[in-house]
This record gives C-alpha cells, sequence and structure tokens, in this order.
C-alpha cells in the first residue's frame, strides 16, 4: 500500500525505515528471550540479535540520510535475504533428524527467521520499487 502523501510503500501504516527498526528490535528481543529460556552460553544464540542490530543502525541511518535511501535500502534487502537463508537451517531438522523438533528452541528460531526474513525481504523489495519508479518519474 503505498502512502499518497509522499509515495511512499508503507505496509500497515509504517514505512520500511519504521519496520526496519521495530523488526530490529524484534530480532534482538527474540535472541535474548531465547537465550534465557534455553539458559545457553552458545552465541549461535545470538544470531538474529546480531542481524536485529544492524537493521535497527540501518532504519536510523536511513532517517538521517535521505540521499542514501536507495542504497540503504539495497543493503537492508541483502540483509532479509541472508536472514531468509539463514533461517532455512530448520529444513535439516526434517531430513537428517527423526524427531522434527528435537530442539525446539533453535528450530523455532531458524523457522522464525525464515519467516520474518523472507516477509521482509519482499517489504524491501516492493518499497525499492516503489523509490525507483519514483524516481524515473521524477527525472
Amino acid at each position: 500500500m503505498r502512502n499518497k502523501k509522499n509515495q511512499e510503500y508503507s505496509f500497515l501504516g509504517n514505512t520500511i525505515e519504521n519496520i526496519s527498526i521495530k523488526y530490529g528490535m524484534f530480532l534482538v528481543l527474540w535472541a535474548s528471550a531465547v537465550t534465557f529460556i534455553s539458559n545457553s552460553q552458545s552465541i549461535t544464540y545470538w544470531t538474529p540479535a546480531f542481524y536485529g542490530s544492524l537493521l535497527f543502525f540501518l532504519g536510523w541511518l536511513t532517517r538521517l540520510l535521505k540521499q542514501k535511501r536507495a542504497f540503504l535500502l539495497i543493503f537492508k534487502a541483502f540483509i532479509g535475504l541472508l536472514i531468509t537463508l539463514n533461517g532455512l537451517g530448520f529444513l535439516r531438522s526434517f531430513f537428517i533428524s527423526e524427531e522434527t523438533f528435537e530442539n525446539f528452541l533453535p528450530n523455532a528460531t531458524e523457522m522464525v527467521l525464515t519467516i520474518t526474513g523472507f516477509i521482509f525481504l519482499y517489504l524491501s523489495l516492493k518499497s525499492l520499487l516503489i523509490l525507483k519508479q519514483k524516481k524515473g518519474n521524477d527525472g
């Protein structure tokens, strides 16, 4: 859905910058909760927090550097792709393990990364396409 005021793509009333910031905070909170619940000492449990921190930072950076918006949007879409691909590891449990969710929290985290990463990637690409169309119409 487009924001008619400035022809930006918005989803549920949020621009991609706001979505990046909120999704980044969600990933950091998810990693914190899973690490706390599992009482794990493994650094891999903090992978979502790493991606979330990047997206949070890039969301704020995009707000500050409007002239670099397209480049930062491409970078955020690439991170969304990495999140999606990183999350696909949960498919291993379907083919390798006899018990699909033997390690429930890591598998749930990977599934969350796959689903939310794909949605974020889609929204980023949609926003980028609208931005490119807008630049094409302006110049």
